[in-house]
């Protein structure tokens, strides 16, 4: 009933939708590059982002701020908090219709030699690679190469905390969720089985 529905809605809606909206399109497979970077932070050239901000007409100040930030020795006491966190998380996403992944493919090559131009070394074992297909005739995605190695295909990862999977279901996510709620209960019940006072209870 939902193909026979779709036949006669996609073409009405095809014009307003989003260029990332792949799915279900026909002979259409999705290609997700999940980058890791080693160290990304610490190999961050100052000299290269403050170029780049002051290109973006960022304020001067601030952008001196970010420079002695990056570059001088930064010390700091709290009693309350000692957690600091960096994103370093990329992603390229691919639309390939009837196997062309040229563009994807160069996209990706595009991007390795851009790491490499800004001094950031791309960690490749730990780089992984997603392939949404729901056609049902499959045949193997070939594998991407970077460095001389060749980048591991996955059926789920983890994305900024989420478990995303090859199949666009949630159970992977729901149970990973499921499972951490149920140990922090645990503790929580364990923890209160010793008279902590309520203040400690909501910090953990």
């Amino acid at each position: 009933m939902e193909r026979l529905v779709l036949t006669h809605l996609r073409p009405l809606v095809s014009p307003f939708q989003d260029p990332l909206q792949f799915n279900p399109r026909l002979n259409t497979t999705v290609r997700v590059m999940f980058f890791d970077f080693s160290s990304a932070f610490n190999t961050i050239q100052p000299r290269l982002l403050r170029t780049k901000l002051e290109n973006m007409q960022m304020n001067a100040p601030l952008v001196s701020w970010i420079e002695d930030y990056l570059t001088a020795d930064f010390q700091y006491h709290s009693e309350t908090c000692h957690l600091q966190k960096y994103s370093d998380d990329t992603v390229i996403v691919g639309c390939v219709e009837n196997g062309q992944e040229g563009e994807y493919r160069d996209l990706v090559e595009s991007f390795v030699r851009w790491s490499r131009e800004k001094l950031l070394q791309l960690n490749v074992t730990k780089t992984k690679e997603m392939v949404v297909d729901f056609s049902k005739s499959k045949s193997p995605p070939s594998l991407v190469c970077i460095s001389g190695k060749d980048v591991e295909i996955v059926p789920f990862y983890r994305f900024l905390g989420v478990q995303l999977d090859n199949k666009l279901e949630w159970s992977t996510n729901t149970d990973a969720v499921y499972k951490k709620a149920m140990s922090r209960l645990y503790f929580l019940r364990r923890i209160r089985s010793f008279s902590v006072c309520s203040r400690m209870l909501h910090m953990f």
